[in-house]
C-alpha cells in the first residue's frame, strides 16, 4: 500500500515545478521590459519632403489673370454654331461657350450677341464668324461674309485688344477702346467703319487709323482706302417694275446702294459690286405680291424699301417685267 501512495504523488510534483519555472520567466521578461529604454522613430528626410510636397498649395500669383472664355449672351432668330473641326452645325443656345476654331453663323434675319470678358461682338443677319484667339491681351475672330459690330468700350484692361480678321483678305480691323463695324461681300470687298475711339485698319502692307464717325473701303487686293466720314443715312435705289400684272412668277430686281453696304432681297442677302450695284431674281406666287429690299451699312444706316403690290395671273396677263437699262446698265 505504501508504494502506491508514491507512484500516485509523483505527477503533481512535476506539475508543480513547471508553474514554478513559468512565473519565474514571466517575471525576468517583464523586468527587462520595465528597464527598457524607449526607441526613438526617426523619420526620413526623404518622406517628409514629399510629404511637405503634397500637402503645400501654391497661392496665385499676384495680379495674374485668366483669359476670357466666349460666351453667346443673347439671340434673336435662327442661330448656328459648329465645333472645331466637324462638319456638322447645330442649333446655338444662350449661355454656350465658345472656344478657338469653333464657328458660329446667323440666318437671314437673325442676330446673335457674344460676350468676351468685357468685349462686345454682335453678329447681323447672314453673317458667319471663327473664334481665332482668346488670350488676356486679344479677342480675335474671323469674319466670313456678313457683317459683326466689335464694342470694347467697356474694355478695363490697358491695352487690350479686340480684332476682327476678314476670310481670304488679309484685313484686320483692332481696338482698344472704340466701337467699330466690318462688313464683308463674297467678291472680297470690306468695309470698315468707326463710331467711337480709334480704329487701326491694316491690308496689303499700309494701316489707316479710323476715329469715331470715319470709315475706310478695302478693295479686293489693294490697301485701306483715305478715311472719310461716314454718311449719316443709307442710299437704296431700286428699279421697281410699272406693270404690276403679269403672267410670270419670277421678277427681276436690280439697283444701288453705297459700295460695302449689305442688301437683302426678300430677306435673302445679295451680291453688291465695288460700284454699289445689286442684282437679283425673286420668285412670286398666283396672286398678290409685295417684295421688300432692305439695307444696312458700317455706319450704323438701315433703309428699306417695298415694291409696289403685284398681281399674278398665271392663266391671263402676258405682261412681263422689264428694268434693264435703269441705271445704264
Amino acid at each position: 500500500m505504501t508504494v502506491q501512495r508514491e507512484r500516485l504523488g509523483r505527477p503533481w510534483l512535476v506539475v508543480l515545478s513547471s508553474l514554478v519555472v513559468v512565473v519565474l520567466l514571466m517575471a525576468l521578461i517583464g523586468l527587462h521590459l520595465f528597464h527598457r529604454e524607449p526607441t526613438e522613430v526617426s523619420a526620413d528626410p526623404k518622406t517628409l519632403e514629399v510629404a511637405d510636397e503634397e500637402t503645400i498649395v501654391e497661392p496665385d500669383e499676384p495680379g495674374k489673370v485668366e483669359p476670357p472664355s466666349l460666351k453667346i449672351a443673347e439671340l434673336d432668330g435662327l442661330v448656328e454654331i459648329r465645333r472645331g473641326a466637324q462638319e456638322e452645325w447645330l442649333e446655338a443656345r444662350e449661355g454656350q461657350i465658345l472656344d478657338p476654331s469653333d464657328s458660329i453663323r446667323t440666318a437671314p434675319g437673325a442676330t446673335a450677341e457674344l460676350v468676351a470678358g468685357d468685349h462686345l461682338i454682335e453678329l447681323l443677319p447672314a453673317t458667319d464668324v471663327r473664334v481665332e484667339e482668346l488670350t488676356v491681351d486679344l479677342s480675335r475672330i474671323l469674319l466670313g461674309t456678313g457683317m459683326v459690330a466689335a464694342d470694347a468700350r467697356l474694355s478695363k484692361t490697358d491695352g487690350r485688344r479686340l480684332q476682327v480678321d476678314v476670310a481670304d483678305t488679309d484685313v484686320t480691323a483692332a481696338t482698344d477702346s472704340g466701337l467699330f463695324r466690318v462688313s464683308s461681300q463674297e467678291s472680297g470687298l470690306v468695309a470698315v467703319g468707326a463710331e467711337e475711339g480709334r480704329v487701326q485698319v491694316a491690308a496689303r502692307g499700309s494701316e489707316v487709323v479710323l476715329r469715331g464717325g470715319e470709315g475706310t473701303l478695302i478693295r479686293p487686293g489693294e490697301a485701306p482706302e483715305k478715311p472719310s466720314p461716314l454718311p449719316e443715312s443709307l442710299l437704296l435705289r431700286v428699279a421697281w417694275p410699272t406693270e404690276t400684272e403679269t403672267n410670270k412668277t419670277r421678277l427681276m430686281v436690280s439697283g444701288r446702294t453705297a459700295a460695302g453696304a449689305l442688301v437683302f432681297v426678300a430677306g435673302r442677302p445679295v451680291e453688291v459690286d465695288e460700284r454699289g450695284r445689286f442684282r437679283d431674281e425673286v420668285a412670286l406666287r398666283d396672286g398678290r405680291n409685295r417684295v421688300g429690299i432692305e439695307g444696312m451699312d458700317v455706319a450704323g444706316n438701315h433703309v428699306a424699301s417695298s415694291s409696289p403690290v403685284i398681281v399674278v395671273d398665271t392663266r391671263g396677263s402676258k405682261a412681263a417685267f422689264e428694268t434693264e437699262g435703269l441705271w445704264g446698265e
